[in-house]
């Protein structure tokens, strides 16, 4: 519920709007009370077939006779000697009630008088138009209702997805690695919509349903609060198992969430890997993993159908308990008489027909408010459910924190110094054991190693999306981890194997190193990557050609170079090269590495390599096995005397060759 609360903080934003949303439901209720309220003239004038005219001087002189009955009878019990004291009470108690409803009746007989027809036919018309009229204004205020709870839903909805995609953007790589793409989709749309659907019932029918109750309740009052009381013996029951079945409700809604999660990242997994599954022919495998997850929402979505089609049943018998016990009672007092029930007084003085009907309308028109909120019960609980998991990630807290009072490296030259480093994504898999070298400013020092040896993650700690487990990484003498992460990545410049291109234009997708860059620097950052050749000559649009989605629409080679050109734009003073040239054409290859040769002058360079040639770009080579640092040292230096680089060369030689 705490959670829900804070969503309700964001809605409470758009004040104007929930000043309107309250002032229609206000109307609304008033409206429906005054609806029902009417059927008392109704049936007073159907039931006397007297004008109103007649039916109120005609209650007056019965009135005024029972009041001097009553005196007369109250004096009389007075002089006798052998007075009973109940009897006296119940008289004067009567003759009080009776007093009030005569003093009530000729005040409101000048206006009778006045403004109301003198005839029953046309009184019966005058309420049935102002019947109209008042469920009118109720269905104006109800659209305005409708439109104003729409309009704050969908601010909420856009105030939570941004919020939520601001915590997504500040969220660790690890963190985004363990829930999935699929999950992290499912509850920025799924969860999310779930959230908002529970505010809209709650500011909408959560707020208007309760304050149509409350005047019908009123109503009830008016005419005998008592009897009310009698007739709503039997709710605190119905109420505690709404409770328990509203618990229920929501523990299987988080379950069913949890698979709807799980389901989204195997459909995500599937579309993404589709061309492996195709090639490796495990269309079944996949199909069969697809059905389990069908058939584990199905059993999940029947178990939460089962619990909120409880829900009406229970509200129906709550509803049809009451009117009936209410009726009985009421019907009882009305045929006997009678100002008393199982002993009690429940009645100062007898109850009409109208009277009755009206108490009777007024417990309808309780019921539906209470039956439409036992529904709206059953969703809100989805909905907690569902800010429940949203709020689960909207605080989680990163690994990788700013420090509370950051050091500046603006000005700083970019050297880095690994001391004693050790790093491990999980607890039983060590990446990196006791590393310690240096990249001096200025320096491009290559790092080689067979796949798994930890190379991406030195690459990762230098960006700071981890932080080690133990040891040190220090920039110009600063550790990183007392640097702001703006203030290091926007220094350094990163071209990695597996290229990152958006759903934009070729001028977007490159001027993603520098927002604000002009047109003509975008361009010549594309010369110098040799990407503006194919740009101009092969994609229809040239810089405009939408790219698609992850950059679909280009070949490896194409994406490789946009994304060197995207980092030369960049301008960085720190350049990362992750086998940055591994899907370009030899011929290509050798004009960008000239390139590479002049950019990476005065910079700082790590580049992670398994070919030959990009290794002549390099300062200094250090060799990794098995997360350690075997050796470094020039070419000549490590071919003469380590022999894993030895064997290294073998093989991208032999790479090379074939």
């Amino acid at each position: 519920m705490r959670n829900f609360c804070r969503v309700l903080k964001v809605a409470f934003r758009n004040q104007f709007t929930l000043v309107g949303i309250g002032t229609c439901s206000c109307l609304i209720a008033l409206l429906w009370g005054a609806n029902i309220g009417m059927i008392y003239p109704v049936v007073e004038i159907i039931s006397h077939g007297e004008s109103t005219h007649q039916l109120m001087d005609k209650q007056i002189s019965e009135a005024q006779n029972l009041v001097t009955d009553l005196r007369e009878e109250l004096d009389k019990q007075l002089l006798e000697p052998a007075t009973n004291g109940e009897r006296i009470t119940f008289l004067q108690t009567k003759l009080a009630a009776e007093e009030g409803a005569l003093a009530t009746r000729k005040s409101l007989q000048p206006y009778v008088h006045a403004y109301l027809p003198d005839d029953p036919f046309q009184m019966l018309v005058l309420v049935v138009v102002l019947m109209l009229i008042c469920a009118a204004a109720k269905n104006a205020a109800l659209l305005v209702n409708g439109i104003l709870v729409a309009r704050l839903g969908q601010a909420t909805l856009v105030d939570m997805r941004r919020e939520f995609f601001e915590k997504l953007l500040e969220l660790d790589l690890s963190l985004h690695g363990e829930n999935g793409s699929g999950r992290l989709i499912r509850r920025i749309m799924g969860d999310v919509n779930g959230v908002i659907g529970g505010i809209s019932l709650l500011i909408g029918k959560t707020l208007r349903e309760p304050l149509k109750l409350t005047v019908c309740l009123i109503g009830a009052c008016f005419i005998s609060w008592k009897l009310l009381f009698i007739s709503l013996l039997f709710a605190p029951p119905i109420f505690i198992a709404m409770v328990t079945l509203a618990r229920s409700i929501r523990r299987v809604s988080r379950q069913l969430m949890q698979e709807n999660a799980d389901f989204y990242q195997h459909l995500t997994e599937s579309f993404t890997g589709i061309a492996i599954i195709k090639a490796f022919t495990m269309e079944k495998y996949q199909q069969e993993k697809f059905n389990h997850g069908c058939d584990e929402l199905y059993r999940k979505s029947l178990r939460e159908a089962v619990f909120k089609s409880c829900v009406s049943p229970v509200n129906e018998v709550f509803a049809f308990t009451v009117i009936g016990v209410g009726l009985v009672c009421g019907g009882y007092l009305v045929l006997r008489q009678e100002t008393h029930l199982f002993g009690l007084q429940i009645l100062s003085r007898p109850m009409s027909f109208g009277a009755l009907t009206a108490f009777y309308g007024f417990l309808v028109g309780i019921s539906d408010p209470a039956r439409k909120l036992s529904g709206v019960y059953a969703k809100i609980q989805v909905s907690l459910a569902a800010a429940d998991r949203v709020y689960e990630l909207l605080d989680t807290s990163p690994h990788v924190t700013d420090s509370v009072n950051p050091k500046s490296i603006k000005n700083t030259a970019a050297q880095f110094t690994f001391k004693d480093v050790s790093f491990q994504y999980n607890e039983s898999e060590p990446v990196l054991q006791n590393v310690s070298f240096e990249i001096k400013a200025g320096e491009t020092l290559a790092i080689v190693g067979p796949n798994g040896c930890g190379k991406s993650s030195l690459v990762n700690l230098l960006l700071r999306f981890y932080d080690p487990t133990r040891g040190t990484i220090q920039l110009s003498g600063i550790d990183l981890r007392e640097v702001r992460q703006k203030d290091l990545r926007k220094r350094i410049g990163l071209v990695t194997q597996e290229t990152v291109l958006f759903d934009d234009t070729v001028m977007n997708n490159i001027r993603f190193g520098a927002i604000g860059s002009s047109d003509r620097a975008v361009i010549n950052a594309a010369k110098k990557a040799h990407a503006d050749r194919f740009i101009t000559s092969v994609l229809g649009n040239g810089y405009q050609t939408i790219v698609g989605p992850a950059g679909n629409r280009l070949s490896g080679g194409q994406k490789q170079r946009i994304a060197l050109a995207r980092a030369i734009l960049r301008d960085p003073d720190i350049m990362i090269l992750d086998e940055a040239t591994s899907q370009i054409d030899p011929e290509s290859e050798q004009a960008i590495h000239d390139v590479l040769r002049t950019f990476v002058k005065h910079r700082t360079a790590l580049i992670i390599t398994h070919r030959i040639s990009t290794l002549d770009l390099a300062d200094r080579i250090m060799v990794m096995e098995n997360g350690s640092i075997l050796d470094a040292g020039s070419h000549d230096e490590l071919f003469a005397r380590c022999h894993a680089y030895q064997e290294l060369r073998k093989v991208t030689a032999f790479r090379k060759s074939a």
